[in-house]
């Protein structure tokens, strides 16, 4: 196996993109956990990170885990972006990324009217009122301080910017939402429990749990997958150091002593349909093991955009969507090239899975182009 292939069968084991996901019966909580954390700016792609991840659940359970089980959160962490998290990091992550993204978030905010003057008036009042009525949508809470004398520009950003300082803060957490939008509670009501007072401990933790779900992986990958600034990467990685062990030494990348927890035997065929934004090309500076830099336009065409991939052995050999303009939903694969066929016939079940997944059967379609 060569080095580039044995990065790629580790990492997809790691991020539980390997064969035997397929038939794993992990709940939602424990996929969350496993694979350190799922992007969820975009709701639909964090439904079908988990899908992809584990063989027995469906898009329900997903809310279920949210809402009535409270196992997983949806929260502002890495990079300063929506994540899927497990509830019981919660407090460490916000210890981790409170302080780094409040700072960084000050200029906006006072662009949009929320100075620290008016935040340091605000805060306190967006406490009392999820208090006494929370959840609340974030057009709920502005129209409560505006009514109480703290003016919000409701029509702007300005609410999900000051939703967003609270859920930094701690005050607040996203619970289950209201017709289609996002509403909250108090962190301490959804979630009971201390704040994090150890940061290096948290550091520490989120480094370890980093490179769990993601090794092979160096310092450089923890930097981008985390946005943190440098000296807490360093910090993080320090604390590591008595338990790393090389895999490869030209590109500086590390594992951790215990087993993957989804080793398999054997060599199995895998095609996997990730989200837009998964893990596996977001948890890495370098990506050249899951797409050819030739490619990468056609994954990462600009504006913030990771395209859905079809992964065919952790390496990417398509992009897709689904596309519901049909009577019976579609999912249209675009090759990069000519797909082997042992793709084309692992994609059949994986669109089979997408559609069980989300309740909706889909056909498969192909668009050369």
């Amino acid at each position: 196996m060569s080095a580039d292939a044995s990065v790629r069968a580790q990492r997809t084991r790691s991020q539980r993109l390997h064969a035997g996901a397929a038939h794993d019966r992990a709940d939602v909580a424990t996929v969350v956990r496993e694979v350190a954390a799922i992007q969820a700016q975009d709701g639909r792609a964090a439904l079908l990170g988990v899908r992809v991840r584990s063989g027995a659940l469906v898009a329900g359970d997903v809310s279920t885990a949210r809402a009535l089980d409270r196992s997983i959160v949806r929260a502002w962490c890495m990079r300063g972006t929506l994540h899927l998290v497990p509830a019981g990091q919660l407090r460490e992550l916000l210890a981790v990324f409170g302080p780094v993204f409040i700072h960084r978030s000050k200029r906006r905010l006072a662009q949009l009217g929320l100075d620290e003057d008016v935040c340091r008036r605000a805060l306190p009042r967006v406490r009392e009122v999820l208090g006494a009525s929370g959840p609340l949508t974030r057009h709920e809470i502005a129209e409560a301080l505006t009514n109480e004398g703290v003016a919000i520009d409701r029509d702007g950003q300005a609410p999900v910017h000051l939703v967003r300082r609270a859920c930094l803060e701690g005050i607040a957490v996203e619970t289950v939402a209201r017709d289609g939008e996002p509403a909250y509670q108090l962190l301490d009501d959804w979630l009971p429990g201390d704040p994090c007072d150890d940061r290096a401990a948290a550091l520490a933790n989120l480094a370890r749990r980093y490179l769990s779900a993601h090794q092979p992986a160096g310092v450089d990958d923890f930097a981008t997958w985390s946005g943190l600034p440098a000296a807490d990467v360093r910090a993080a990685w320090r604390a590591l150091a008595g338990d790393l062990i090389a895999t490869d030494a030209d590109r500086q990348l590390w594992r951790l002593p215990e087993e993957s927890p989804h080793a398999e035997a054997g060599g199995a065929t895998s095609v996997r349909l990730l989200p837009a934004f998964d893990n596996y090309l977001l948890g890495y500076r370098e990506r050249s093991h899951a797409v050819d830099p030739a490619r990468w336009p056609a994954v990462h065409p600009g504006g913030g955009i990771i395209r859905p991939t079809v992964m065919l052995d952790g390496s990417c050999v398509a992009t897709w969507r689904i596309d519901r303009s049909h009577r019976l939903g579609r999912v249209v694969v675009r090759p990069l090239g000519a797909l082997p066929a042992r793709a084309t016939e692992g994609l059949r079940a994986e669109v089979d899975d997408v559609g069980r997944f989300l309740g909706a059967p889909l056909d498969l379609d192909f668009d050369h182009g």
